[in-house]
């Protein structure tokens, strides 16, 4: 759109031109804006004021179930931008309900936990990069902690049953010097994983940078 006063090209549905600041009718805000409960709210007409409308798939300072949800499969594989502390546990929370109903599934059909482990596993990881940017932090440490928990149960599942071989006398040879030391293995491969993730909690509880950072604007 172009401002009344000065003709300059500027965002659709701000408020006021960000070159002159004159102030623009109301008619050009946008009528098909898909969030108008935020279209009220004085902080969200500072964002028009700063940014222009928010597009599509920016993620709201508050988000609500539903639109958690709309929100983490628009950005589907999307690990670029922002995502704000309610769209990540709205989200959580739905991802933790199918797999609830998808357990229960797998008692008659037990391909159903696999098939949604599959669907949710890019945006699941997608957003939690994006929850580490909300925050001002590089997403890459969420990809290293998954990285280390699948090698690191790999292995300890591996030294459980050698344990459990061991103390059944499936293996004669297994002294108890070995199970001491696979024991304490198994704990060493239980400890770092644990750790990393009790990180990654506590970063998806922080709020967000009330500022536009690199990777993204402010939440509106």
């Amino acid at each position: 759109m172009r401002c009344v006063g000065c003709d300059n090209v500027i965002p659709d549905g701000v408020n006021f031109c960000p070159i002159c600041g004159t102030r623009q009718p109301v008619s050009v805000m946008p009528p098909t804006f898909q969030s108008p409960q935020y279209q009220q709210n004085a902080q969200y007409n500072q964002y028009q004021l700063n940014y222009g409308m928010p597009a599509e798939k920016e993620s709201p300072c508050y988000a609500g179930f539903g639109e958690a949800i709309k929100l983490y499969f628009k950005n589907y594989v999307n690990f670029k931008g922002r995502s704000t502390r309610s769209e990540y546990w709205f989200s959580y929370l739905f991802v933790f309900l199918i797999s609830i109903a998808c357990n229960i599934l797998n008692m008659i059909f037990p391909i159903f936990t696999l098939l949604a482990s599959m669907v949710f596993l890019l945006p699941t990881l997608a957003i939690q990069f994006r929850r580490f940017h909300d925050t001002g932090r590089k997403g890459t440490i969420v990809l290293i902690s998954h990285i280390i928990t699948s090698v690191f149960s790999t292995f300890g599942t591996i030294m459980l049953i050698m344990l459990l071989l061991g103390a059944l006398g499936v293996m004669p040879d297994y002294s108890d010097t070995k199970a001491l030391f696979t024991f304490i293995g198994i704990c060493l491969m239980s400890i770092f994983p644990l750790v990393l993730n009790i990180y990654c909690i506590v970063i998806f509880c922080q709020p967000s940078v009330p500022e536009a950072n690199k990777y993204g604007r402010a939440p509106y």
